[in-house]
């Protein structure tokens, strides 16, 4: 049959070498890579305040608040 769509004339390569895989770093150390943006507590109610800082030690990561500190 005739081509129809212009993708019709297009011929790709049926096989391509395999790549190997990249190496992946272990889920603890991509864990504490995590950051928590800096948001004052004065902008967060109480109840999600204490809810990002408990996942993310919960993570072994850090959060910050803006203030100087947690």
């Amino acid at each position: 049959s005739p081509p129809v769509y212009l993708r019709d004339l297009l011929r790709f390569p049926t096989r391509q070498p395999e790549a190997a895989p990249a190496p992946v770093s272990a889920e603890e150390v991509v864990r504490t890579t995590f950051r928590g943006a800096a948001m004052s507590h004065g902008a967060l109610h109480a109840t999600a305040h204490r809810a990002i800082a408990a996942a993310f030690n919960h993570f072994g990561a850090r959060s910050n608040s803006g203030e100087g500190g947690e």
